[in-house]
């Protein structure tokens, strides 16, 4: 092997070292290339009777009645005030939705915003029930379009919960259309809100901890899909600093994908330890991938390709064990979702391919 074959290799190596129903819809799915989000579970409806006159209604409805709930409302339309009639139709919007009956509830929905009247909580509660409609049919143009002109006129301060969900929320739509600056962005801000004043929430839910849980794994998809489109390639030097970048990518990324598990969701936990396993070994492949700038005979590519592989085997031995974890924490779970099976998947693929490395060891000690 020439000299410059071993100075890149120097080089390279150095470098891997509602008030009357408070309901918010929660079933809505995120779909990606790869990215499938379950369905979560709906919370338990919250009642807060703005009069007697709605109980027997929200009865009804709590007790998944909802033929006789939608009776009771619009026999309630003939006797309320104009002033609560936004709240009757917002109740009747919830109970189309738990009715499956997306494209009435939405309806309602949107005639709602068109109240100039409606105070800013309430206001925020039917924008947050939008944008879970248009989730479940993935408008992700729909929800950025009522996002752009709205969620600037709310703020942590007077909406506290609902401003981190909806921030989420409005993250994971700026996503899906690549506005990836702008998702990046919007979820940051929330986040530094939300350790600001965590003492505000002595107790986090489920429902919370599985928005503050995606919300960090969607900023590390951002940071995942910076660090694969940056291409090894160049001279000696050039793909040094490409190196150097690209682990510092991997590094901010992980480091995202751990907040996320750190509330402790199961279905994004386990997400996220298979994108932290996958980075490695998708390092690992574009390394070994990697054009380098130097004539080489046949004979002398196949012996750098085998010195390469042995010299950054590290990221190979990093990917299984973080797999191998993700498979361990899923049982510990009684998680088996489609992230597990991805990992599975995974981990025999650099199983095979550690193993063949390990050969190439033996053969040159023979």
């Amino acid at each position: 092997m020439n000299k410059l074959i071993i100075l890149f290799l120097i080089f390279i190596l150095s470098s891997c070292n509602h008030k009357t129903i408070k309901k918010k819809h929660l079933d809505s799915t995120v779909q990606e290339e790869i990215i499938e989000m379950e369905p979560l579970i709906v919370k338990k409806d919250k009642i807060l009777s703005l009069s007697e006159l709605f109980k027997k209604a929200n009865d009804f409805v709590l007790s998944n009645d909802y033929k006789n709930a939608l009776l009771t409302y619009n026999k309630l339309k003939t006797i309320i005030s104009k002033e609560d009639k936004p709240l009757l139709n917002y109740n009747i919007a919830v109970t189309y939705y738990k009715m499956n009956k997306f494209d009435k509830s939405l309806e309602i929905y949107l005639n709602l915003l068109k109240n100039k009247n409606i105070d800013k909580q309430f206001l925020i509660d039917i924008i947050i029930n939008i944008t879970e409609i248009y989730g479940k049919n993935k408008k992700w143009t729909k929800i950025n379009e009522l996002l752009d002109k709205y969620y600037k006129k709310f703020n942590f301060i007077d909406n506290k919960w609902d401003y981190i969900e909806l921030s989420i929320r409005y993250e994971v739509a700026l996503y899906h259309k690549n506005r990836f600056d702008d998702a990046e962005f919007t979820s940051l801000k929330a986040y530094r809100k939300f350790k600001k004043h965590r003492k505000i929430f002595s107790y986090l839910s489920r429902e919370q901890r599985y928005f503050l849980s995606m919300g960090y794994f969607f900023v590390g998809e951002i940071t995942h899909k910076r660090f694969k489109e940056i291409k090894i390639i160049g001279t000696v030097k050039k793909m040094t600093k490409i190196l150097d970048k690209k682990s510092e990518l991997v590094l901010r990324a992980q480091n995202y994908y751990m907040n996320s598990m750190n509330f402790k969701d199961k279905y994004w936990a386990t997400a996220s330890g298979y994108r932290i396993g996958e980075m490695y070994d998708i390092f690992y492949n574009q390394i070994v991938k990697a054009k380098i700038n130097v004539k080489l005979t046949f004979e002398e590519k196949i012996v750098y390709k085998e010195e390469l592989k042995i010299r950054i085997q590290n990221l190979l031995k990093k990917a299984i064990a973080i797999f191998e974890e993700n498979i361990a924490m899923s049982e510990r779970l009684s998680e088996n979702n489609l992230w597990i099976k991805k990992t599975l998947k995974r981990l025999e693929n650099a199983k095979t391919k550690y193993l063949q490395i390990k050969r190439i060891e033996i053969e040159k000690e023979l």
